[in-house]
């Protein structure tokens, strides 16, 4: 557990600091972090990779979960859970992001359908295809489901999570807590 509460700290601290400095902290900066943050995940990922025992179980373990992903619609429940969290937390959010919604945007929240240029690569609503954003509607939205993405169902969450919990280990998630916390600041 203590992998876990490290990683809700430096989310939080990372969070706050970054909430604070606002428009302070200019774009370049924050993209800057992200390009490091994006480096050192594939870092990570490569020294994981080099050190596994059997590549075809990585391999069958990622056709079967990304399959088993979009057979359960995941994307499209993150996107809708995000509205809903939305709506519960702004008292007004069904008017921002229900009903300024374009024609082309399905009411039922499924984005696979759009034309290509108005889905981002995580299949959320982009700015083009939903007016809302203007007000701050669909960008909640598009927030949680991206918050989620990054600090709750990454690969890192899970296998950081399951490596403190059965051996009290948390090195795994001590670096995703590093990571998170300037994703969090350059995201806030």
């Amino acid at each position: 557990m203590t992998g876990t509460f490290l990683n809700v700290a430096t989310v939080i601290v990372g969070g706050s600091i970054g909430a604070l400095a606002g428009e302070r902290l200019p774009e370049k900066y924050r993209q800057t972090a992200m390009q490091a943050i994006g480096l050192m995940t594939l870092l990570i990922g490569l020294q994981m990779a080099l050190g596994m025992k059997s590549a075809i179980i990585v391999l069958g373990s990622v056709v079967l979960g990304s399959l088993a992903g979009e057979a359960l619609r995941i994307d499209d429940g993150l996107d809708a859970l995000g509205r809903w969290v939305e709506r519960r937390v702004s008292g007004f959010g069904s008017q921002v992001s229900g009903d300024a919604e374009r024609a082309d945007s399905p009411p039922n929240g499924n984005t696979r359908n759009l034309r290509p240029e108005t889905r981002n690569p995580m299949g959320a609503i982009s700015a083009e295809s939903t007016a809302g954003d203007a007000e701050g509607g669909s960008l909640f939205s598009k927030g949680f489901v991206t918050a989620s993405l990054i600090f709750c169902v990454g690969p890192m969450t899970i296998l950081g999570s399951f490596q403190d919990g059965l051996t009290g280990v948390y090195d795994t998630l001590a670096v995703k807590s590093a990571l998170d916390g300037f994703a969090a600041l350059a995201l806030a």
